[in-house]
């Protein structure tokens, strides 16, 4: 029985399959460049949709603060 398994709940990805999923991943070559997903994020508009969400959420919109990032740079 692994460590994490009681908080396994919390967690996104099962803690226990962490590496042969990351494993899985690049051997599908489905890793994207970092800098071509941020260009990517940053492309995208901003909706009503997402100012209503980022209402309720606990951090802002993933493009906002990308760009935020972006000013300290």
């Amino acid at each position: 029985m692994h460590a994490c398994s009681s908080f396994k709940a919390l967690f996104i990805s099962d803690p226990d399959r962490a590496e042969s999923d990351a494993i899985s991943i690049a051997q599908a070559g489905a890793r994207i460049a970092d800098q071509k997903l941020v260009k990517d994020v940053l492309r995208r508009k901003v909706t009503s949709f997402d100012r209503v969400m980022e209402f309720f959420s606990t951090h802002p919109n993933i493009v906002k603060r990308l760009k935020a990032l972006q000013e300290f740079a």
